[in-house]
């Protein structure tokens, strides 16, 4: 698996498989087919609910057993769950106003990062 980047522009959080056939007539190389598929879990799939958030906020993601993070704009890790539900529902009422970060990890080690945004 390999991230690429296409036009400079990165698509952010999304893994890629790659099939790369070189073609050859007469032992001559003469062309090149690239197959590119999405594999996993990417970042557009995964959704962060209500954002700038109050007192709660919903994930939806597309499998189970992803562990989250959440880390405040220090890099602080301010809450760890191990193991999340397709549907997860948490209360952020304690925390300050502010930019965080909430990050999943998939069962495959591949990460996907959210920007949060508290407000009171």
């Amino acid at each position: 698996m390999k991230k690429l980047f296409f036009a400079g522009d990165p698509l952010d959080g999304m893994l890629y498989d790659t099939t790369v056939k070189f073609i050859f007539r007469n032992n001559v190389p003469c062309g090149v087919s690239v197959t590119v598929t999405t594999a996993g879990v990417g970042r557009d799939n995964v959704k962060l609910y209500p954002n700038p958030a109050f007192s709660t906020i919903n994930i939806e993601a597309p499998q189970n057993g992803y562990k989250l993070l959440l880390i405040n704009i220090l890099g602080q890790n301010i809450l760890t769950k191990p193991t999340c539900g397709e549907n997860e529902t948490l209360d952020i009422s304690y925390l300050l106003p502010g930019l965080y970060y909430m990050q999943l990890e998939t069962k495959e080690g591949q990460l996907i990062t959210k920007k949060l945004l508290i407000e009171r």
